[in-house]
């Protein structure tokens, strides 16, 4: 349908052409992306019932836009949808809409009020960001994550509560709301992210409860709680420092604290000793950095992690001793201090079992049978290395401690291994790794796309051919950990269904259940990829019937998979002919 004023295909809006007010015609089921842009003169929107998607960047720029309904069919709030539309004063969404998307209503200058129903399971990034007069919102309590900048920049927010169930404010989210004096944070809350309140000058009211086991860097950059001019320390939650503002030469951190929070000694130039109580259990990103006068610093026995440049041009820092009880240590945690700038060797090692640093370019590289952890970007700067061979004794690989070996193709990853961290195999093409998911914490983005990795699991084993970057949010790798029904209907990708249904057909009825319904395309997806094993197993299930092996046959014969068809005709014959496939070989070359 084509008018002057409204374009329409299929029941989606393309392109308004009209003035003032826009009556949508009923019978629209979308307004499509970008059929507002551009439309500054548009003041009302009539919305019918029939619209259930608004698309991305819909109503972007309609700078006098005051006044639109949304219907009570509506499901979705693309990205962009109503930004910089700057004479929105109020917003009610419906109970129909779970998620709002990233800069929905980013730089709506005279939004008061927006009224969000609690069937909002997802706030994007920047969705409420610079929205200089908002005043009063609500957040679900289906919301787990405060995203990155959701609320950045609201100067007129006094009050903000958040519910329980929230687990994670990110980076930015508050930053710089200029008004807000109270924020009241719930018992699940577990990391404040980078900036996540800077510049909150008037925040005065907030009590970080003892759930928080995470404040990043400048999390309260100048708001009353570092700002008070008596606070040598500040240490909020259960025993985290996010602050010290000591100019002493030697430092005596208070017992009870848990954690050395992001930056809080960053660049103290004074300071050239610090005592850590036996309490501390971390150190965390950047803690230290640019203390150039630090000579020594006592590390309590206890102490599991040291994060990412905590030490970083320490440049005097030559006195440390790293505890026995470690569990992570971050990239380049010690670069540029005396430490380690005296050290020549292409393998670097502290207490006898700290994998720091490794330069070699061997093709296949054993990693000392001693060695307990191998801290994050190890082996940047190491070439041309293809097999990675890791004792019995490695317990912990950090963040990207393998990132950067391009080349690699063969790792496994022993049973003793307990943690793998983010990245720590992501630029490795074409790898083939093993694993034991049951027994890992895995990190995010731990394996490249396309890469093949081998579960296993209580003596089973399955393959599969990874189809994004996976690590412990894929579904597979969960799947590999726990094989339940629960977590391989969690599963969509043929890559990921068909070898862990043929692993676990035996022992879990929807796997038994989804090789009956999908046997022969699973069988072809064996063939394409050339896996003979798969293959075997799926043929050994006896789940097809003679047409659909034919049909499978034909499919390699096609796909020009030659080993494969002799391997599919081979089980053809001795299945359900009279003949193997080796007397009808036998009986045709016999002169």
């Amino acid at each position: 349908m084509t008018d002057s004023v409204f374009e329409i295909d299929n029941g989606v809006l393309i392109k308004y052409n009209g003035g003032s007010v826009a009556e949508i015609p009923d019978g629209v089921t979308e307004i499509g992306e970008y059929s507002f842009l551009g439309c500054e003169d548009v003041e009302k929107v009539i919305v019918p019932e029939s619209v259930k998607r608004i698309g991305q960047q819909a109503f972007r720029g309609c700078s006098l836009l005051r006044e639109i309904n949304l219907p009570d069919a509506l499901e979705r709030i693309a990205r962009f949808s109503f930004c910089e539309c700057g004479s929105l004063e109020e917003i009610s969404i419906p109970e129909s809409v779970s998620e709002i998307g990233n800069s929905a209503f980013r730089c709506c200058d005279m939004l008061i009020s927006a009224k969000l129903p609690e069937t909002i399971e997802r706030i994007g990034e920047s969705a409420f960001s610079d929205c200089t007069s908002l005043r009063f919102i609500n957040i679900p309590k289906g919301i787990s994550v405060i995203r990155k900048r959701s609320f950045s920049s609201c100067r007129s927010l006094t009050v903000i509560d958040i519910p329980e169930g929230v687990t994670e404010i990110a980076e930015h989210a508050f930053d710089n709301c200029a008004s807000l004096s109270r924020c009241n944070l719930p018992e699940t809350l577990e990391r404040i992210g980078n900036h996540t309140f800077s510049g909150c000058s008037e925040l005065a009211d907030i009590s970080i409860p003892g759930s928080v086991t995470h404040i990043g860097s400048s999390a309260f950059n100048a708001t009353p709680l570092i700002n008070a001019p008596d606070n040598e320390f500040v240490i909020v939650g259960k025993g985290i420092l996010i602050s010290c503002r000591s100019d002493k030469e030697i430092i005596e951190v208070p017992s009870g604290v848990i954690s050395i929070g992001q930056n809080s000694f960053t660049n103290n130039t004074d300071l050239k000793k610090v005592i850590l109580p036996e309490s501390v259990k971390q150190i965390c990103d950047y803690a230290f950095e640019y203390c150039v006068s630090l000579e020594s610093i006592k590390l309590p026995d206890k102490l599991e992690r040291i994060g990412s440049r905590a030490f970083i041009d320490c440049a005097a820092l030559s006195d440390i001793d790293l505890p026995g009880e470690i569990k992570d240590i971050g990239s380049d945690a010690f670069f540029g201090t005396a430490k380690l700038e005296s050290l020549t060797d292409d393998i670097v090692v502290f207490s006898d079992k700290y994998l720091i640093r490794a330069r070699v370019s061997d093709k296949t590289f054993s990693i000392p049978s001693w060695i307990e952890l191998i801290a994050g970007n190890a082996f940047s700067g190491s070439s041309g290395i293809e097999e990675m061979i890791i004792p019995d004794s490695v317990k912990y690989i950090g963040a990207g401690a393998f990132k950067s070996l391009p080349e690699l193709k063969k790792i496994v990853i022993p049973e003793t291994v307990v943690t793998l961290g983010n990245e720590a195999l992501i630029s490795s093409g074409g790898l083939s790794a093993v694993i034991h998911p049951a027994n890992l914490t895995l990190g995010e983005n731990v394996f490249s796309h396309s890469s093949k990795l081998t579960l296993e699991n209580s003596g089973r084993s399955f393959a599969v051919i990874l189809s994004d970057d996976s690590g412990a949010s894929s579904p597979v790798i969960r799947f590999g950990a726990s094989p339940s029904k629960e977590t391989f209907e969690a599963m969509t990708e043929q890559c990921d269904l068909v070898p862990s249904a043929a692993c676990y057909a035996d022992m879990i009825s929807e796997c038994d259940e989804y090789l009956t319904d999908h046997v022969e395309e699973s069988i072809c997806y064996a063939v394409s990829i050339e896996d003979n094993v798969l293959l075997e197993k799926l043929l050994s299930s006896d789940h097809a019937d003679e047409a659909q092996i034919q049909h499978c046959i034909e499919y390699a014969i096609s796909a020009l998979k030659h080993e494969q068809q002799i391997i599919l005709m081979r089980y053809k014959n001795d299945r359900f002919g009279d003949h193997s496939v080796d007397e009808i070989i036998s009986d045709k070359f016999t002169l």
